[in-house]
């Protein structure tokens, strides 16, 4: 009964300095104007550093910024020195023996939430949770598992919730190091366990926030208690975890802002927000629509305009450049329309399609948009709403445009993983694979606007996309996750890991990982438009089931040299940290073969195999649309926008000069050749705008007389990508793989 004497003497002495402090808080407060609102309630309770904890400074305000201040009700109730025994009203200790107690600070707590929710519809209740050094400075621990659940079982029956969230500060490190309490540690453990075992909860590590200095020594020490910058740190922490849950599990999605031009407002055929209205619905969503206007609300509600403002127009352009754009209007707009008194909570993004349909400042169209979304981020009042961001529709009106939607739709969907890997509430919704799969039935003849079918998908895409976030947020804490196994961010692709991240701040790379990988680490080095070409996908991802790594690192589109260091970057950093391959696999279509030869012709002992599809080999063909002599006959469409970057980038002043220099992929093959790089090459028949006769031809034609290894296979179609059946080419990758 040593122990157990010890633990109710202790009960009632300063155990920790601040041991009678109580505190209870309320927000809003009784001399605040009521509201009829639905609101989300925050319970938050504990002992001594929960009464450190002001709210008001830290907690309160990012909970009120992300729900708005009218739908927020907070409870706090702490006191310090207490063990779980004042919640919990059938406790017992170790030792068997029942609290005395009866769970009386409980009580207090659920007068104060009762009287602050009369008359209030909840929509969420979260349940924050600091306490446990008590218990674990005494020896309790044993308990403390089976007291936890018990509470939060109290809360659920008294409150009449079985959805209630859990957010638990863990006991920081103190007395770790001087083994003061033998149990600490346990309690850690436990604590951390409770939560990640249980769907609805998440824990806040507290091990940076009690470093405060020895007034005596002015040296650092871990104190029980946590310094006034960490009670602000932790109040903001226990926010995040707490928005975080909610948005997981939550069906309500508020108010959603639609931005965009055309593909997002529609036409006299259709109405893309009346097919998302249907689809958000029939899958059980709570929500309305916010903007800054209401046309174009054909198929929506007419009785009530909360479905049918918006913020899209047809025409529009990102900003940021000569052309005005959304970037430019979003300051006038945040307080027009509906925007005006309802803020949005989800952010729907489909924007780029008239820069690049219009070869509008392309290269930094992506940069122009990643601006707009920072900027969003800066909206007085906006708070930290989900963004969903989609790749625009694919435009076939001709070769360069639909290269051109290719390369902008990769460049976002880094974009978004890059702002997420910062903490941002934002994730990537792919448009363009579900209407490319059926094009002639998803877009007009134009070849650039959805149908009504197309707008349907995208309404489907748009709710995968919102369940598919959901399902990603990540409620661990980032202090004690496991080490992922490369840096940057993590995503998933069709059940495999991807990373994604920046060596020496500009090289983009992403890594698609086995489970697995083969022995030796063989990789395919790919280098546009991986994300675009479902068939490309499926022939490396069959890779990948076998142990490959698929790497997307881009060169220069133009084929410039300069795009080397790039790859270069990459490769030394994989085979050095990773242990890599010293030779490459190496992958590519269309315009992606001049970086590819390029590289290749440079470094030939480092690649295994080179596979092209559909690619340009001759700058004659495409981009300058001259025809090749010999080849009248022949179809060849160019890309003057293209060739005219090209001429820029190698610095020729006519296109005479141009034309005559050895810049093509046929004008590299030579150290290939010599170094036993066998070529695999798919090409279409009716392939206008890189015809076989002056590309895949030429190619095979020079490659064999270096004396090169050299297939090629002509397929009936135009210029498509992927083969109907991959094995050729899986075939010959894996035999020229030395694993």
């Amino acid at each position: 009964m040593t122990n157990l004497k010890h633990y109710f003497i202790i009960s009632f002495l300063c155990l920790w300095g601040i041991a009678t402090a109580q505190e209870t808080y309320l927000y809003p407060s009784e001399r605040d104007k009521p509201s009829t609102k639905d609101a989300h309630l925050f319970i938050l309770s504990g002992q001594s550093n929960m009464t450190g904890l002001r709210p008001e400074v830290s907690f309160t305000r990012e909970i009120t910024n992300q729900f708005g201040r009218e739908s927020v009700i907070i409870v706090k109730d702490a006191k310090g020195a207490q063990s779980i025994q004042r919640w919990y009203k059938d406790w017992k200790s170790v030792e068997g023996v029942p609290s005395k107690f009866k769970g009386d600070l409980y009580d207090r707590l659920l007068t104060n939430v009762n009287n602050a929710i009369k008359g209030r519809k909840i929509k969420t209740i979260t349940f924050v949770w600091m306490q446990g050094e008590q218990d674990a400075a005494v020896n309790q621990v044993g308990v403390y598992k089976a007291s936890l659940d018990g509470l939060m079982t109290q809360l659920e029956n008294d409150l009449g919730r079985k959805d209630i969230n859990l957010v638990i500060g863990r006991l920081s490190d103190y007395s770790l190091a001087s083994g003061k309490h033998p149990q600490w540690q346990d309690m850690r453990d436990l604590q951390q366990a409770f939560a990640e075992e249980n769907p609805r909860a998440a824990w806040v590590n507290t091990d940076d926030l009690n470093n405060r200095l020895d007034p005596e020594t002015d040296k650092p020490f871990d104190d029980v208690h946590y310094t006034a910058s960490g009670y602000v740190i932790l109040g903001q922490r226990f926010a995040q975890k707490s928005i975080q849950l909610i948005h997981k599990h939550s069906k309500d999605l508020g108010a959603i802002w639609c931005i965009g031009d055309e593909m997002m407002l529609g036409n006299a055929e259709s109405t893309p927000r009346a097919a998302l209205y249907k689809a958000l619905k029939a899958s059980g969503y709570t929500f309305s629509f916010t903007g800054h206007q209401n046309s174009s609300s054909q198929g929506l509600p007419q009785d009530d305009e909360s479905y049918q403002f918006h913020s899209a127009v047809s025409g529009k352009y990102i900003g940021g450049s000569s052309k005005r754009g959304v970037l430019e209007d979003l300051g006038a707009i945040w307080n027009q329309g509906r925007l005006k008194d309802h803020k949005p909570q989800t952010i729907f993004i489909t924007l780029g399609s008239n820069d690049i349909g219009n070869g509008h400042d392309l290269n930094t169209a992506p940069e122009r948009l990643k601006k707009l979304i920072e900027k969003i981020y800066t909206l007085r009042f906006v708070g930290n709403p989900t963004i969903l961001v989609s790749s625009i529709p694919p435009n076939k009106s001709d070769e360069a445009h639909r290269t051109n939607v290719m390369l902008y739709n990769t460049a976002i969907s880094s974009m978004v993983n890059e702002l997420r890997s910062k903490g941002k509430n934002i994730g990537f919704v792919d448009q363009y694979t579900v209407l490319e799969d059926k094009f002639k039935k998803t877009m007009q003849k134009d070849m650039i606007h959805p149908t009504a079918l197309g707008n349907e998908k995208m309404a489907q895409q748009w709710v995968q996309g919102v369940t598919d976030y959901k399902k990603s947020i990540d409620i661990s804490t980032s202090v004690e996750k496991a080490v992922s196994l490369y840096p940057g961010s993590k995503s998933k692709f069709k059940g495999f890991d991807v990373y994604e991240f920046r060596l020496k701040g500009r090289v983009g790379v992403k890594i698609v990982a086995p489970e697995k990988p083969a022995k030796g680490k063989p990789w395919l080095w790919r280098s546009l438009f991986w994300e675009a070409i479902h068939r490309f996908n499926e022939a490396d991802l069959e890779l990948v089931k076998e142990g490959y790594h698929v790497v997307i690192v881009h060169g220069d589109v133009a084929g410039h040299p300069s795009g080397n260091y790039n790859i270069d970057v990459a490769y030394d950093y994989l085979t050095k940290n990773y242990g890599f391959s010293k030779k490459c696999s190496m992958a590519s279509m269309s315009r992606g073969n001049l970086s590819l030869f390029r590289w290749a012709n440079a470094n030939p002992y480092k690649v295994e195999s080179i596979y092209v599809d559909n690619g340009v080999c001759n700058l004659r063909s495409w981009p300058a649309g001259n025809r090749v002599p010999g080849n009248e006959n022949v179809t060849t469409n160019g890309d003057p926008a293209s060739w005219g970057y090209f001429k820029m980038k190698f610095k020729y002043a006519t296109d005479e000069e141009a034309l005559n220099s050895k810049q093509s992929p046929i004008d590299l093959l030579e150290p290939l050749a010599k170094a036993g790089v066998p070529i695999l090459t798919v090409c279409g028949s009716g392939d206008n705008a890189v015809p076989y006769e002056e590309n895949d031809a030429i190619l095979e034609e020079r490659y064999k007389k270096l004396g090169g290894d050299i297939k090629v296979i002509i397929e009936n179609k135009g210029h498509s990508h992927g083969m109907v059946d991959p094995t050729p080419v899986l075939e010959f990758i894996r035999k020229h793989t030395n694993k």
